[in-house]
């Protein structure tokens, strides 16, 4: 066997002693303790606000972590983001109704307002699956699973209880948001387009486009069972004949091209709605945000 031969220097470096220097140090892998991207940091006012949510696979549906608001985007007056995003929209931006918790929130903006809303202050839409994750991790976070904040700090499962409760609990004033699911139905298939984006011209773009499938299409008015949900919902985030009956309110999507999905609260009921019209609004009907974040087994504290 033919021996290699190095030779003493390489561009002037004495391959010896860079060898011995290479062998004496300490290459641990040290262990990563980042709390959240720099970037991310900066781009939310307020990181106590903002829930971990960790990266998951339905099928062949994924997200990375993910951050979500607690809150529906709130409209302030000397943020001059929502000053360019009100001139491109073409609306005037307000406040029209308070949360659960008395937190004024943005309102009388259709599907299409809305998801550009999100897009053009720099977050992204949640889609109808990421939201029913949303609302599974907060109802375990009351039971007592650790949930965290972007700060990196664990959420008291008081706060988690309240968060869920101005989603889900049927009581006034109506608290209700757009997620980012819109219906196609196409040679007599149906299928749902979310993860949109903005083109150059600032037109909403679809990041995908899939065929729905095991999905319950027939309204349930009562209900479906929500915490059945969590386990039983296809990859897009839909009800399926697996989920148990109850209480909350399940309306399918339509096969009129004209179907967008929201989630809601009010005195009356709640529900989520598959089959709401795009250019549908109300006062307390607004969005949420979500970004990328990092994954909560790096914010401290074991899982």
């Amino acid at each position: 066997m033919n021996k290699i031969i190095i030779p003493n220097t390489i561009f002037g470096v004495n391959t010896k002693e860079a060898y011995n220097k290479i062998m004496s140090e300490d290459y641990t892998k040290p262990v990563a303790t980042p709390i959240i991207n720099p970037i991310q940091m900066k781009h939310l006012d307020n990181p106590e606000s903002w829930i971990m949510l960790e990266g998951k696979t339905h099928e062949n549906y994924s997200y990375p972590d993910m951050l979500i608001d607690s809150a529906r985007i709130v409209y302030t007056s000397n943020n001059s983001e929502f000053l360019t995003a009100s001139q491109k929209l073409g609306i005037t931006l307000q406040n029209t109704s308070k949360d659960f918790l008395g937190r004024d929130f943005i309102g009388k903006i259709d599907w299409g307002q809305a998801m550009k809303l999100n897009l053009l202050l720099g977050n992204k839409n949640i889609p109808q699956r990421m939201f029913v994750d949303f609302l599974s991790l907060l109802y375990e976070g009351i039971s007592g699973k650790k949930v965290y904040n972007a700060s990196g700090k664990i959420l008291d499962s008081k706060f988690c209880e309240q968060i869920y409760e101005d989603i889900i609990k049927v009581q006034s004033p109506l608290r209700a948001e757009y997620l980012d699911a819109d219906f196609k139905y196409e040679n007599n298939k149906l299928y749902i387009e979310y993860e949109h984006k903005l083109d150059s011209n600032g037109n909403l773009i679809a990041g995908k486009r899939e065929e729905l499938s095991d999905w319950l299409d027939k309204d349930k008015n009562p209900g479906i069972d929500l915490i059945s949900l969590f386990k039983t919902a296809n990859k897009h985030g839909l009800s399926t004949s697996k989920t148990k009956s109850g209480d909350l309110y399940y309306h399918c999507p339509d096969k009129d091209n004209n179907s967008v999905s929201r989630f809601g609260a009010g005195s009356g009921r709640a529900g989520l709605n598959c089959v709401w019209v795009r250019s549908g609004t109300g006062s307390g009907l607004g969005v949420r945000a979500c970004t990328e974040g990092a994954a909560a087994k790096n914010l401290g504290g074991k899982k």
